[in-house]
């Protein structure tokens, strides 16, 4: 069994504008403490006509419920890896992702897609598939980190418009 979610964001500002502010090193950075996150780490970050790809380490702070605090550590570390393709025909952009939760049996992978609505707006369109491992209280993580995934992705949004408009390209 796995947990789906999806996010859309209509955003004032042009795909490809989204997409190069999404994967600076400056903006990957302050984002971290922007959601919580610590001891933000950029480990890789390619970029080139054909595509590219970043990966990003932090640490993350989770209030758990009881049944959890027994199996799970509150403290964790977050690997997050991004590959993505060049621009798309429409000036599109899209990128795939996978996150990797230390010591936590659960994979997280997804997908999202900025499409052009007009040359200065974009739809964002966000897919996240969480699957965990354990047995019996499988679905109880699932929906737990999906909860968490749930405010990163709206917390993301929101500090994507911000930065945006904080500094314009």
């Amino acid at each position: 069994m796995a947990k789906t979610l999806t996010h859309v964001a209509d955003l004032p500002y042009a795909a490809e504008e989204v997409f190069q502010t999404g994967i600076s090193k400056d903006y990957i950075v302050a984002k971290g403490p922007a959601l919580g996150h610590e001891d933000v780490e950029l480990l890789e970050l390619e970029d080139g006509p054909d595509g590219g790809s970043a990966r990003a380490r932090y640490t993350v702070e989770t209030e758990l419920p009881s049944w959890a605090r027994k199996i799970l550590p509150a403290r964790n570390t977050v690997t997050e890896s991004h590959s993505w393709p060049g621009p798309g025909s429409d000036g599109g952009r899209a990128y795939a992702f996978t996150v990797a939760v230390a010591n936590v049996p659960v994979e997280i992978r997804g997908s999202v897609r900025l499409s052009p609505t007009s040359p200065s707006s974009c739809r964002s369109e966000a897919r996240v598939e969480v699957k965990a491992s354990l047995p019996l209280v499988g679905g109880k993580l699932e929906d737990l980190v999906a909860g968490d995934l749930r405010r990163t992705m709206e917390g993301e949004a929101a500090f994507m418009q911000e930065w945006l408009s904080a500094h314009p390209r």
